[in-house]
């Protein structure tokens, strides 16, 4: 798709979600429209609209959302961070910590003296290669096969814990097939 076509779908979707606020932790992606610009159109830096965020004013764009800070149920989200593996993240942040990067949609248990975390990836809600054909994704994945699975969790605290992680998997979107508990 044309970059105008990639942001009228992003802007459809992201209307659907009524929320008092929203946040939008940046990812490698995000950077794509500015990078395109960079390198084809270096006279247009600095402009409205040459940021992503430009078109989604509504939204609280961070590099991090940090949820019940400083508190055992800390809950850290980002688009990606530092740590081998999903396990990794979560002991390196010292607290549960949600990402999406790898679009695995997979969660990981530790502990330490402060109690149970999670590591979690958060999957992708776009269409799944393999699933269906999808041909924006091929350059990146050369139509390899992916580990990528299309959902989200859904995240419930109690009494001051993160309850486990509850995954969302969306197994056929045209038939309406999703997989939840």
């Amino acid at each position: 798709p044309t970059p105008h076509q990639e942001l009228d779908a992003c802007k459809e979707v992201l209307a659907r979600i009524n929320a008092p606020r929203r946040f939008w932790p940046f990812g490698n992606h995000d950077w794509r429209l500015e990078s395109y610009i960079a390198k084809n159109a270096e006279q247009l830096i600095g402009f409205q609209g040459v940021h992503l965020k430009d078109h989604f004013p509504e939204w609280e764009h961070c590099w991090r959302l940090c949820v019940n800070k400083g508190t055992a149920a800390e809950l850290n989200i980002k688009h990606r961070s530092s740590g081998s593996g999903l396990i990794g993240r979560g002991k390196t942040a010292g607290t549960s910590i949600m990402t999406g990067h790898l679009h695995s949609m997979n969660v990981l248990r530790f502990s330490d003296y402060r109690g149970d975390h999670f590591s979690i990836d958060g999957g992708t809600l776009a269409r799944v290669p393999g699933e269906i054909e999808v041909p924006q994704f091929t350059p990146w994945t050369e139509d390899n096969p992916v580990d990528w699975a299309a959902g989200f969790f859904r995240l419930t605290w109690r009494a001051g814990t993160l309850l486990w992680p509850e995954p969302i998997h969306v197994i056929n979107e045209r038939e309406g097939l999703v997989s939840f508990r």
